[in-house]
């Protein structure tokens, strides 16, 4: 019994880390927005809201965000995804 529980904790953490998570703003500087997502336990992605948060913030200077780039450092636990507000 406790080995099909463990097994089943296993099967839903696997899942869990295989979906991207949202982002926070971590820079915006008028002309871009860096949003910062956390992938100690999944997989880097753009999400809808991570898209929807970099529109909003390119917004607040009347310009529209368009997707630029992706970067995670090798040793550290996020990857930063950088919109172009235009």
């Amino acid at each position: 019994m406790k080995t099909g529980i463990v097994l089943l904790g296993l099967a839903c953490l696997a899942m869990v880390a295989c979906t991207p998570t949202d982002g926070i703003v971590a820079e915006f500087n008028g002309d871009s927005v860096t949003i910062r997502q956390p992938t100690v336990v999944n997989i880097p992605g753009l999400t809808p809201q991570i898209e929807a948060e970099a529109s909003r913030i390119c917004g607040t200077a009347d310009k529209r965000a368009e997707f630029a780039s992706t970067l995670q450092p090798p040793s550290a636990a996020y990857a930063d995804h950088l919109f172009l507000c235009l």
